[in-house]
């Protein structure tokens, strides 16, 4: 599958890193250069990338209606694709206030009764990193 992975930033760089381990062909774009160096290959993202991906995974800070992105085949965020790869059960937590501090607590109490639990999202690593 041919992917455009669209952020140079900690998601971004995360997101394509396991779509390559996965097998598949990754095109790291984003709209302006990344501050500072990377160690892998970006490009400026156009129109030419949303209409050769079979997916497209955006960082968490691009609009959703983006002219760019709504030219995607398939758009889906690094949180849908990471959690269509992992086994195992998983525990989401949305709102507008406290995610941080429940999902923290969320996973002391887990680990604390023995369970391998891992942490990601919106705490740091982005979920994607928990795939292998």
């Amino acid at each position: 599958m041919r992917v455009v992975v669209w952020g140079t930033g900690q998601t971004g760089l995360a997101a394509a890193k396991e779509m390559a381990r996965q097998g598949h062909e990754v095109r790291l774009v984003d709209e302006q250069a990344p501050k500072g160096s990377l160690d892998v290959a970006w490009k400026i993202a156009d129109e030419g990338d949303m209409a050769w991906a079979d997916l497209v995974i955006p960082s968490p800070g691009i609009p959703r209606f983006h002219p760019l992105l709504v030219k995607g085949k398939k758009v889906l965020s690094e949180v849908e694709v990471a959690a269509s790869l992992m086994t195992g059960k998983l525990i989401c937590v949305t709102g507008s206030n406290g995610k941080t501090t429940t999902t923290t607590l969320i996973h002391q109490i887990l680990t604390a009764a023995g369970l391998d639990a891992g942490i990601g999202g919106n705490i740091s690593p982005p979920l994607i990193t928990l795939v292998p």
